[in-house]
């Protein structure tokens, strides 16, 4: 609440200001009220002003248009007979003090006839009135504009005469005078500096009752303008002058001809609001002055009583908490503050501090408790702010890693971590912070650039700007054995090419691409000719090797893409992916002249027995493997060194 945050010397003014709001609020209301009465008679003299001006200028557009009408039944008028109707548009321009000149345009828009004298020729083509009354064949209306004739200040209506086929054969057009509203703004004797003013379409002041050579042709404030062409038909408002820019009490309407969708005008009527709470103001202001005198006084008063007895005793309160809050658990202020409410509290601030300083002394234990666990631990431990900074590490991870303690809170995380990708990083750190915790494998680099397995645990706490700790486990032996036992799994042991296992999982892969995207493969099996009689004469170690220079030979004349395995004693597998039958052919070949040119040891040459086969459309694996060995066992049979394909 917003008592609750102010200091106790402002409570107090607050509660003698309470005491003495009903004087305040009796002399403010009676204020007021004289005030809105007075807006109100302000309000309705405007919206009397302006609702009498929009009358007097509808009665005019209204005798206007009976005015063109009976002009427009003329014969003389029909036929366009200057000197007869000049005559009778200066009888009624001397009859008609609303108007500063009556003319007629032919459907070009020069003028040829005026109820006051042309001494030139005049087009009007180009005027609002002119064009509107053109296009709509209905009264419109004009803008602001100065009489070429005239030379005076005018606004102009224009009304069409069509002949029989509906032709627009002239326009007849009215100079209204902007000065005929002045007997309405005198009639009502409002304050000074109450005025009125009409403004056309396009925001340009006609006229105005006070001042007009000031302000009539120019440009109303656009703000004013813009509200009163997007506002309602008519309201009355307190707000800026449109031309002065005082504040008023003030009225606007708008006025629309038939025939057009926007206001041809608008009538402003306005008072000035300082001029309206002159006399209301002065009477306020008299009644609050004595009333403040007495006000101050009492303000007085009460702060000495409040400083004394209340203010220095919080005072006090406060001065033990800041001391209680800078660390000094020791502080105690029951004594200090007395009795009484406030010596109440000061009671139970001695007990909290007191629990506090033996929370904050089993805190501490527990803290170095914490510490000496995290520093004995075998697993390395640190812990990092929201920017990667290492700010604490424990032994054990020293010696993970090879830095000193002191080198390591220099460094950042991301010196430490073996991934290159910086994306994949911040991806992994969001992760951390919107879960709280992580486990995962990673790599840490050491000092001597060597790179080690590691087992991360991670928490994530929110403060302190954001906290990172980890415990780090080292499981590059670990790691190390899976990779043995996977290569074990999948690789033979003397030749470090695929098993019988692997091979057959690759063909079978391949065969199954091959089925669904119609790619072809070749197999070259082949035996070693004659290998009992190497492993007999020679021994096993030289048996062993020549298996071993085999696998090394083909693995030098086939495609990385390709694969190769041991399928089985002295017999190997290929697998060529993408080949057809005479490439696998020529493959072969080259591998049987290459085996067949090698020295290994005693040896004087070794030779195979080829088999080579390509994929069919109804081959499974029993089939191509058993078409394969058929075809290894005949290049055997007919003579060993030979492919039979």
């Amino acid at each position: 609440m917003f008592l609750s945050r102010l200091s106790i010397k402002y409570q107090l003014f607050i509660i003698v200001s309470i005491i003495a709001l009903p004087a305040i609020c009796i002399i403010i209301n009676s204020g007021l009220q004289q005030r809105r009465n007075a807006i109100h008679n302000a309000q309705t003299e405007t919206q009397k002003l302006a609702e009498a001006i929009v009358s007097e200028q509808k009665n005019l557009v209204a005798s206007t248009r009976q005015l063109f009408i009976a002009l427009s039944q003329l014969p003389d008028v029909k036929l366009r007979k200057q000197v007869e109707v000049k005559a009778i548009l200066a009888e009624i321009l001397k009859l008609s003090p609303q108007y500063i000149n009556i003319f007629i345009a032919g459907p070009t828009g020069v003028v040829w006839a005026s109820a006051v004298p042309l001494r030139e020729s005049i087009s009007v083509s180009d005027e609002r009135y002119f064009k509107n009354a053109l296009a709509r064949g209905t009264l419109s209306s004009g803008e602001y504009n100065i009489g070429r004739v005239t030379d005076k200040a005018s606004f102009i209506l224009g009304y069409p005469l069509m002949d029989e086929a509906g032709r627009v054969t002239s326009v007849i057009c009215a100079a209204l005078s902007l000065d005929y509203y002045q007997h309405i703004f005198r009639a009502f004797k409002l304050p000074q500096g109450s005025s009125y003013a009409l403004i056309d379409h396009k925001g340009i002041i006609l006229t105005r009752a006070v001042d007009p050579e000031k302000y009539v042709g120019k440009q109303a404030n656009p703000e004013i303008f813009r509200y009163m062409m997007e506002g309602p038909e008519e309201e009355t408002s307190a707000g800026a002058s449109s031309a002065v820019g005082d504040n008023r009490i003030q009225t606007y309407r708008k006025l629309r001809l038939e025939s057009e969708s926007t206001p041809y005008m608008y009538v402003r009527a306005g008072i000035p609001s300082a001029a309206v709470m002159l006399e209301t103001n002065a009477a306020l202001g008299k009644n609050l002055m004595i009333y403040s005198v007495s006000l101050v006084v009492a303000f007085f008063i009460s702060w000495l009583i409040g400083k004394k007895y209340i203010i220095n005793r919080v005072l006090a309160l406060e001065r033990a908490s800041l001391r209680l809050a800078v660390g000094d658990l020791h502080t105690r202020i029951a004594d200090e503050v007395g009795g009484g409410e406030l010596g109440k509290l000061g009671q139970t601030f001695d007990k909290m501090a007191q629990r506090l300083e033996d929370s904050v002394r089993e805190l501490q234990h527990k803290a170095d408790e914490y510490r000496t666990i995290v520093q004995t631990t075998s697993d390395g431990f640190n812990m990092s702010d929201a920017h990667g900074r290492i700010l604490e590490v424990n032994g054990s991870f020293c010696k993970m890693v090879g830095y000193t303690a002191k080198e390591l809170v220099t460094m950042k995380i991301e010196d430490i971590e073996a991934i290159e990708n910086p994306e994949m990083v911040a991806a992994h750190i969001d992760k951390i912070i919107k879960a709280g915790s992580d486990s995962f494998i990673s790599k840490h680099k050491c000092r001597d650039g060597t790179e080690i397995d590691v087992e991360v645990t991670i928490t994530y706490l929110d403060e302190n700007g954001g906290r990172f700790f980890s415990f780090i486990r080292d499981i590059t032996d670990r790691k190390k054995m899976e990779r043995e036992l996977v290569r074990a799994a999948n690789y033979d042991s003397l030749t470090g090419i695929f098993n019988r296992k692997s091979i057959e999982e690759k063909i079978e892969a391949e065969l199954e691409r091959s089925r669904r995207y119609g790619s072809s493969f070749s197999l070259i099996m082949f035996d070693v000719d004659n290998f009992k009689s190497i492993n007999d004469n020679l021994g096993h170690n030289i048996g062993d090797r020549v298996l071993q220079d085999i696998a090394e030979i083909v693995g030098q004349n086939i495609r990385t893409l390709d694969a190769v395995g041991r399928w089985g004693g002295e017999e190997f597998m290929i697998l060529l992916s993408g080949t057809n039958h005479s490439e696998a052919a020529l493959v072969a070949e080259k591998l049987r002249i290459a085996l067949a040119r090698h020295r290994a040891g005693e040896m004087d040459n070794v030779t195979a027995s080829f088999g080579m086969t390509s994929c069919r459309a109804d081959d499974t694996l029993d089939t191509i493997f058993k078409r394969v060995d058929d075809l290894m066992y005949a290049a055997k049979s007919s003579g060993k060194n030979r492919i039979v394909c």
